[in-house]
């Protein structure tokens, strides 16, 4: 089991992003123009400026690490789940294609949802219904992790109700003690429970990764 924390901060993806670098022996310049993108953004990686790495920039690091012999995986870019990154031979690089059938996506996400999963106190929700349109949608799955309240107000989460139902919800503190109020974003949702105030949770988990659907 792994022993580390889930949350992967913008440092943590910096150093990653300057291992990978380093591995492909190419400058900022090289490695930005094979991007297609500057070296002001790819230098903003590295050194966790603002946000640091993004989703897409994770994606973009994996197209072209390919190009100089390096495979490399978004989501060790990101979380550091899956295998670090490597020098690939040329027999290896004719496999490669940065382009995956919908088949093999669901075979690699099941296995980030299984090594996830293998960090206690963990749970993986998928998005059933458009309650919470635009920002999750039908299919998406998320990883979380089981905490005892939010640290900030307007959390998105997902909780399980006294009944055992699981919902994906944006949550703040009622002002009982220990209830809480839960909405969502898409009110015009065909779904029950769309929002309550002034009630009690049987658990919460903060959404850590988000696995999108497409």
């Amino acid at each position: 089991m792994r022993d580390k924390k889930v949350i992967s901060s913008k440092t943590d993806r910096a150093k990653r992003c300057d291992i990978l670098r380093k591995l492909t022996a190419q400058t900022l310049a090289a490695l930005a123009k094979e991007i297609g993108v500057s070296k002001e953004t790819v230098r903003s990686w590295e050194k966790g400026i603002a946000g640091g790495l993004t989703e897409k920039g994770a994606s973009q690091l994996e197209d072209a690490a390919i190009a100089f012999n390096v495979k490399v995986d978004a989501m060790w870019l990101l979380y550091g789940i899956g295998d670090a990154p490597k020098i690939i031979k040329q027999t290896e690089q004719e496999e490669i294609t940065p382009k995956q059938s919908k088949a093999e996506k669901a075979i690699k996400i099941n296995s980030y949802i299984e090594e996830f999963l293998s960090t206690p106190n963990t749970l993986a929700f998928e998005i059933t219904d458009e309650s919470m349109l635009p920002f999750y949608e039908i299919g998406d799955i998320l990883g979380c992790e089981i905490i005892d309240e939010p640290q900030k107000e307007n959390s998105d989460c997902v909780i399980t109700l006294a009944d055992d139902t699981q919902l994906c919800r944006t949550i703040s503190h009622a002002k009982a003690k220990n209830k809480y109020n839960y909405s969502c974003y898409n009110t015009d949702a065909n779904t029950p429970n769309l929002f309550k105030n002034n009630t009690k949770l049987k658990q919460i988990a903060a959404i850590r990764i988000i696995w999108k659907a497409h």
